[in-house]
């Protein structure tokens, strides 16, 4: 079989579709979600700030599995850090939601 899973078996083939899919759901499902965010007056400074924080969490958790795919032989010992350095991008989206939810509820009419 051709394809860009020709060197996978069926199962790993079968993950990436998966993966491929979930991610493209988000993605179309994210624009009109900030569209809704957007318009209302009392989430746009939440919106506005708390991209930052999470996407900069997410380079790093995406970075420190770079890092750690390519040494993880020679530090074994630092393979127990990994989730709860990865962990960081989770704990800024909770903070993210606790805030976004603290202004609907503060603010609204």
């Amino acid at each position: 079989s051709s394809g860009i899973n020709a060197e996978y078996g069926p199962d790993e083939a079968l993950k990436t579709g998966i993966c491929t899919f979930a991610i493209t759901i988000y993605m179309i499902a994210t624009v009109p979600l900030l569209r809704y965010s957007w318009n209302n007056i009392y989430a746009r400074p939440a919106v506005l700030q708390g991209w930052g924080p999470i996407l900069l969490a997410m380079l790093i958790s995406s970075a420190v599995g770079v890092i750690m795919s390519k040494v993880a032989e020679k530090y074994s010992g630092l393979m127990g850090f990994l989730p709860i350095i990865n962990g960081i991008g989770g704990n800024l989206a909770a903070i993210q939601a606790s805030r976004l939810s603290t202004s609907y509820n503060l603010y609204r009419r």
